[in-house]
């Protein structure tokens, strides 16, 4: 082994607390961002796959074209599969119409079936409110239907998904019949699916060039899903939180290194002094950084990912599972966001450690025989007013963030963005979800997707229930109210202890309008209240996990003054400055940060807040302070407490040592 790694083995040996301390700090950075990474992966993931599930897996539709178009399509290298779909009315034997939608296995695969019963004979697929409408209570039954020539088909019902308004052209009766082939060459629809990697304008472009525009329909959730990838709040949501994560983290490392750097300036120079070249040097520096990046990065991969496995369990144990629920969905470890973890962690100590090594690679061998780090400060204008008024520890405490600006500007930008998230997001939840449910009409609400006229049975039956106190017709647009207008009732009830009991009776009775909606608003602003302490909890994790990263750094940037500034402290002590006005100094310095990033954190928040409220078309901005004050006091406590530690080490100093050099 190398005398180099040698020495550095021993300096990280005798100085455990510091090892441990830096090595801690690179394993949160890093479990940070393979939590987030992790996160975002698996819910982008479960997401998709929800989509697929309501909307189809099949990215355009192209309808009424014909076998030659398919042909020309199956050619495309971009296009993954392609399903046929063939229509054909019947009659049913009480007079109605029935239309059987004829689909191959790849349509099938491609459509969002969502079964509800089954039975292996093969048959036709229906929906729920079809089976109810025509009163199939049972799929062994088969269904005797006719065609346009007269002649008699006897169907088998092999399966009854649920209600899904994706599968419907129309509000007409209809049913899939899966085939090996679909026989037909004209007036067919087709379903396609692009590969993984195809570019979905290129692909719209190619098919637009040959097949009019309006024959082409868009499967616009899932396309927007899975391919608009530069769409502006997808960057926000996917790349902000890591970016943010990516900068507190190298100014942590940067701030670890420099006191490493600081703290060996002595030793460093006389090894120089005994012949060490400056290339032995910058190994030493870099065998450092591999060492903190071999032991800190794979264990801050390991506690992302259990970690947020292990808060992801927790979270279910608390929560009940709704559709409003963020966290139900399997974590899937991914080696893409391992990788991308571990290569910012690389980069971040490349980026952190370049710094201290051309600190290093300066040092002469003669240097630390005489170093001083004094800085020639001068004072101008307004500052020299504010000076005259100011105790001596509050004006040298100024001077010294002042003077260590690049440090300064990273603590800063830490803890600014701390109380920026904690207090912005927060707020824009709340404003959010109140203007959500203040816009709620009613205990329950009946949704009307489609014009149509509606049965004076539904208004009789929609009358006959006892437990309702009010309705409330709202029409769309601003045309004459006539029922084919009506865009939702809302009811209000007598007892709100009743809203199981008429979910029921409303169930019933909108059970054959495929058209209708009903809204159990009770439940929804009860889930949308657990959406919401999720949605805070989440972004208060995230916030207080930057806050935390920002204190580290007000401890290094403190520690990193009293290394630097012995000689200056002993000097001062010298002349007179108790060990208590000292430690005053460096407080009132933590005091500083605090108050200086609460200000443009918190006035960062207020100035997007007000932005999103003008752009919103709320009509009332009712913002609460509360978040405000509360997070200016916590961080101004933090800072306080992280400045007392820092100022201990002030107790343990040599200061006759100190002065000897000068």
């Amino acid at each position: 082994m190398s005398i180099h790694r040698k020495l550095t083995k021993k300096y990280l040996l005798h100085n455990k607390k510091r090892t441990t301390f830096t090595i801690l700090g690179i394993m949160m950075s890093i479990a940070l961002i393979t939590s987030i990474g992790t996160f975002l992966f698996s819910l982008n993931d479960h997401t998709t796959e929800q989509t697929k599930s309501e909307y189809g897996s099949y990215h355009l539709r192209i309808k009424n074209t014909n076998s030659q178009t398919k042909k020309r399509l199956e050619a495309n290298p971009q296009i993954e599969k392609i399903g046929v779909l063939s229509k054909e009315k019947f009659f049913i034997d009480s007079g109605g119409q029935i239309e059987i939608h004829f689909i191959d296995q790849n349509t099938y695969s491609l459509l969002p079936f969502d079964p509800l019963s089954n039975r292996k004979k093969q048959g036709l697929i229906i929906e729920k409110w079809v089976a109810d409408l025509e009163k199939i209570d049972q799929i062994n039954q088969p269904l005797q239907l006719k065609d346009a020539s007269g002649m008699k088909h006897s169907f088998y019902v092999q399966r009854i998904v649920e209600n899904n308004k994706a599968l419907r052209d129309g509000y007409t009766l209809q049913a899939y019949l899966v085939q090996k082939a679909v026989k037909k060459d004209r007036d067919i629809d087709l379903y396609i699916e692009l590969a993984q990697e195809a570019n979905f304008q290129v692909v719209y472009d190619q098919i637009q060039a040959y097949i009019p525009k309006e024959n082409i329909e868009i499967n616009h959730p899932l396309v927007g899903m899975e391919y608009s990838i530069n769409n502006s709040l997808f960057t926000i949501i996917y790349i902000f939180p890591i970016f943010i994560v990516v900068l507190a983290t190298v100014a942590f490392i940067f701030n670890t290194f420099q006191i490493s750097i600081a703290e060996r300036i002595r030793d460093i120079t006389l090894l120089r002094t005994v012949g060490a070249t400056k290339n032995q040097i910058k190994k030493m520096i870099a065998y450092e950084m591999w060492i903190f990046g071999g032991i800190g990065i794979p264990l801050g991969l390991l506690l992302g990912f259990f970690g947020y496995w292990i808060v992801l369990v927790l979270y279910q144990l608390i929560f009940e599972e709704t559709e409003f629920s963020l966290f139900y969905f399997p974590i899937i470890f991914s080696p893409v966001i391992m990788l991308l973890s571990s290569l910012i962690g690389v980069i971040s100590l490349i980026i952190s450690g370049w710094v201290p090594l051309k600190m290093a690679n300066r040092i002469g061998p003669l240097d630390s025989i005489r170093r001083s780090n004094r800085t020639v400060f001068k004072v101008k204008g307004f500052f020299r007013f504010i000076e005259r008024v100011l105790s001596i520890e509050t004006i040298m405490a100024l001077r010294n963030i002042r003077r260590n600006k690049l440090k300064s500007i990273i603590v800063i930008f830490s803890l600014s963005i701390s109380i920026f998230l904690f207090t912005a997001f927060s707020n824009i939840v709340l404003m959010l979800f109140q203007s959500d449910m203040d816009n709620s009409n009613g205990d329950f609400r009946i949704i009307f997707y489609q014009s149509e006229e509606i049965p004076a049975t539904f208004w009789k039956d929609l009358n006959q229930i006892p437990e309702i106190r009010e309705k409330q017709i709202h029409y769309a647009g601003e045309s004459a109210p006539s029922q084919s207008s009506i865009s939702n009732i809302s009811i209000y009830l007598k007892d709100e202890n009743e809203v199981d009991k008429v979910q029921k009776k409303l169930d019933q009775i909108t059970a054959h309008y495929p058209n209708l909606e009903v809204v159990n608003v009770h439940e929804n602003m009860k889930d949308q209240s657990s959406l919401q302490v999720q949605i805070l909890i989440y972004l208060y994790g995230f916030a207080i996990a930057i806050g935390i990263i920002g204190v580290l750094n007000i401890i290094n940037t403190s520690s990193m003054n009293v290394i630097l500034r012995k000689k200056e402290y002993a000097t001062l002590k010298a002349i007179g400055m108790s060990l208590k006005n000292l430690r005053k100094m460096i407080i009132r310095e933590g005091l500083l940060y605090a108050f200086i990033s609460g200000f443009i954190g918190i006035s960062l928040a207020v100035s997007i807040e007000f932005l999103l409220y003008l752009s919103s078309g709320i009509s009332n901005w009712d913002r609460s302070f509360v978040q405000d004050i509360v997070a200016f006091i916590s961080l101004v406590m933090i800072c306080y407490l992280s400045a007392r530690v820092s100022s201990r080490m002030l107790t343990h100093s040599d200061w006759n040592d100190a002065l000897k050099n000068e």
